[in-house]
């Protein structure tokens, strides 16, 4: 997008910028599963909003919107919000998760 100059890499060793082969890397160290499901990078994206610019009261509405049309398995994602998320994190999913529930 043009909000990232840079390719973000997920790994497990090193955060920084780096420059390799005249491109641009944003490398961030973070914990993930082996295999992530779609549910994590909600979580991420949670995690991680400011970095993306969208404001969380956005991502909550989006995220009940999605929730009830199905998009997203429900288990897996207050799974991988348990697993990877922050207090805060896991409480605005399951704000969400109960939003779509009742709005069902």
């Amino acid at each position: 997008t043009a909000m990232f100059a840079s390719t973000l890499v997920y790994n497990t060793e090193r955060t920084g910028e780096f420059e390799l082969d005249g491109r641009r890397f944003l490398l961030r160290r973070v914990r993930f599963p082996p295999s992530p499901s779609p549910e994590w990078f909600v979580v991420d994206l949670f995690q991680h909003h400011a970095m993306a610019g969208v404001a969380l009261t956005t991502l909550e509405e989006g995220l009940a919107r999605t929730l009830r049309l199905g998009r997203w398995d429900e288990a897996r994602l207050l799974a991988a919000a348990e697993a990877f998320g922050t207090h805060d994190t896991r409480a605005r999913i399951e704000r969400c998760v109960a939003a779509a529930r009742t709005a069902a």
